[in-house]
């Protein structure tokens, strides 16, 4: 039997649970040459870069904030630091990536982190008195941790998110062909 309707009780809605993460949501969409995505939505297991199939499902954990607040930094330090942490948002994408992807981020890792422990390496030698002195040598020292540094940073980033909302995350880096398998944009 079905219970007694109570005149008196508040309305009802009828929900809908948001997926869980890891659960496809089929809300995954292409706009021009970015990747929009729900932020519980699973990506399919292909490669981001090449649109094969993954060998690997690398986990991603992004932030973004709007550009703006780095004219922050203007003003002050401090100050840049605290918006910019009320104003971060955060989001977790599963990406796949092929053998041959994979093995090229790390590649690159492995070269950022030589040129900087080399460099790092240069400017103890430096010091030791190993080498001679010589202020362009420690120039060129630390311009190989910097390099270095940036190198493993950019070239082992697969996709990078442009914008993160509190529902949505738009990712930039993914090959032509991956996105063509996506609906547009509503």
């Amino acid at each position: 039997m079905s219970e007694p309707v109570n005149p008196y009780a508040a309305p009802m809605a009828a929900t809908v649970a948001a997926p869980l993460p890891g659960q496809s949501a089929g809300g995954v969409w292409r706009q021009g040459n970015v990747l929009v995505m729900h932020k519980h939505a699973t990506l399919p297991p292909i490669c981001v870069k090449s649109n094969e199939p993954a060998d690997r499902m690398l986990l991603r954990k992004m932030q973004w904030h709007p550009p703006w607040l780095v004219a922050l930094v203007l003003i002050a330090v401090p100050v840049y630091i605290i918006v910019a942490l009320i104003l971060t948002k955060r989001a977790r994408v599963h990406i796949g990536l092929s053998d041959p992807w994979y093995a090229r981020r790390w590649r690159a890792i492995w070269i950022g982190w030589g040129l900087a422990v080399g460099g790092i390496a240069a400017i103890f030698a430096e010091g030791s008195l190993l080498v001679e002195f010589t202020g362009v040598s420690i120039l060129v020292a630390i311009a190989g941790v910097l390099g270095g540094l940036i190198y493993g940073q950019y070239g082992s980033r697969m996709v990078y998110p442009s914008q993160i909302t509190d529902e949505h995350v738009w990712l930039k880096g993914c090959c032509r062909e991956f996105l063509n398998r996506f609906p547009p944009l509503p």
